[in-house]
């Protein structure tokens, strides 16, 4: 985010609580604000959200997660933001419901929001967003994936095999997140090279 200060007034806003970069990011420029709030569906928070866009004059609005893409993309409705954006970070916790009906509701809650307040919906892998427009029937061209900087279609890999001086025989997994439940680390066996 500090990167994208050389082009834009960058604000962080978070509701559930500060979050272990609120005051590493505030201490590097990037504006930070605590608004919490009970619930997605809030008025009084999302308004508050709203006129907080409103004072700052939002030009673009880029939420994260279930609770943010129905909370964050009202209140950036509600404050006419010109370009208003979603994220699903994972394929399997996005939608955190206890039941398969709390899935379910949640699924066609935002579904609803994004057909008829986002512009476009960002994703972190091509399995996330395949999962996503699946469940919710949204059309393809308003989800695109983001692969964290990375040309992972360009001739040479960011990090080669033979960068790291590894023969043919030895598997190589490649990962970028953090390594907590929900990063898709339930995907990966464990590996072992044979010798």
């Amino acid at each position: 985010m500090p990167l994208l200060m050389e082009h834009y007034e960058v604000h962080v806003v978070t509701y559930k609580d500060k979050g272990v970069f609120f005051d590493e990011l505030a201490a590097l420029g990037v504006h930070t604000h605590f608004l919490p709030r009970k619930g997605y569906w809030n008025p009084a928070a999302i308004w508050r959200l709203a006129r907080l866009f409103h004072k700052h004059r939002a030009d673009i609005v880029h939420t994260h997660s279930f609770g943010g893409n129905i909370f964050g993309i009202l209140a950036a409705a509600l404050a006419r933001v010109p370009v208003r954006i979603g994220q699903v970070h994972s394929r399997g916790l996005h939608w955190y419901g206890t039941s398969a009906f709390r899935k379910w509701k949640q699924i066609a809650e935002e579904s609803l929001i994004h057909r008829l307040f986002s512009h476009h919906i960002t994703f972190v892998s091509e399995e996330s967003l395949a999962f996503f427009k699946s469940k919710t029937g949204l059309p393809k061209h308003m989800l695109s994936v983001l692969h964290n900087g990375m040309d992972l279609d360009a001739n040479k890999p960011p990090l080669a095999r033979t960068d790291l001086e590894l023969p043919t025989t030895v598997p190589l997994i490649g990962f970028v997140g953090r390594l907590t439940q929900g990063k898709g680390l339930n995907f990966f066996s464990i590996l072992r090279h044979r010798s």
